[in-house]
């Protein structure tokens, strides 16, 4: 009986379902019934059911190779909902608001790089705009156009659009590289007058916009605040321009 027993938990134990843990008990639990009784009796069981119980065993242990061979079905894949990030591709991004980590303007179609286009004003002696990667708010843009030592005075630079676009926008601000990190006013001008005001600009971004349909030049520029208290040369201020497109005109 301990024999039977002892083969019951064994098949509770490791049995990987329900019906085999319990067919392979009552397997079990009657051999060990039948040698118990024998023991008793002390006479062989009937050759019935000797045969019974062999056939019963033969059939437990195909049960067992057939099931275990099916496997464990695998748990199933979220589905992926429509306009939501996919499960494997990590973090989403989508276009937050300005000012944030992952803020970035709407590309127009077939827009045009400001840094692309060569300036038809700016001196060279000054050296005070450069073009390249910078960041702005932990972002990261490979297109910026950027100011140094406005801190001192406006600074501006100027490029030939030809009548050729509609509308300039580019994301401003006080970029990660700059050594001081108060505000500076940003301004576009076309041909001359002044179309753009962006005041007290700082770490947070800002989009900027503006049409420029018809204009042959276009200026854009930086400068300290009114009644700013910096002392010139000081702490080096940068202000950034990034992402400078031109939407060409229909």
């Amino acid at each position: 009986m301990a024999t039977g027993l002892t083969g019951a938990l064994v098949a509770v134990l490791t049995f990987p379902t329900p019906l085999l843990k319990i067919v392979g008990a009552l397997v079990c639990a009657i051999i060990g019934a039948t040698v118990l009784a024998a023991a008793r009796d002390r006479d062989r069981p009937p050759a019935g059911l000797l045969a019974l119980l062999s056939t019963a065993s033969v059939a437990t242990l195909a049960l067992v190779i057939v099931l275990s061979n099916q496997g464990i079905p695998a748990p199933a894949t979220p589905a992926h909902t429509a306009g939501g990030p996919s499960p494997s591709s990590g973090p989403a991004t989508t276009t937050d608001a300005i000012g944030t980590a992952r803020s970035v303007p709407p590309t127009p179609p077939n827009a045009t790089s400001l840094t692309t286009l060569r300036p038809v004003k700016n001196e060279a002696s000054e050296n005070l705009w450069t073009t390249g990667t910078m960041r702005l708010k932990g972002v990261t843009h490979d297109q910026a156009i950027a100011a140094t030592g406005a801190w001192c005075g406006s600074t501006e630079v100027e490029f030939a659009l030809d009548g050729k676009y509609d509308r300039f926008s580019a994301l401003i601000g006080i970029a990660d590289e700059s050594a001081e990190t108060k505000p500076l006013d940003f301004y576009v001008l076309t041909d001359g007058h002044r179309v753009g005001d962006f005041p007290a600009v700082g770490k947070v971004p800002q989009l900027a916009t503006v049409p420029v349909a018809g204009a042959l030049r276009l200026t854009i520029g930086v400068e300290p605040p009114d009644g700013d208290a910096s002392t010139c040369p000081g702490p080096e201020r940068v202000g950034m321009w990034a992402d400078p497109l031109l939407t060409p005109a229909r």
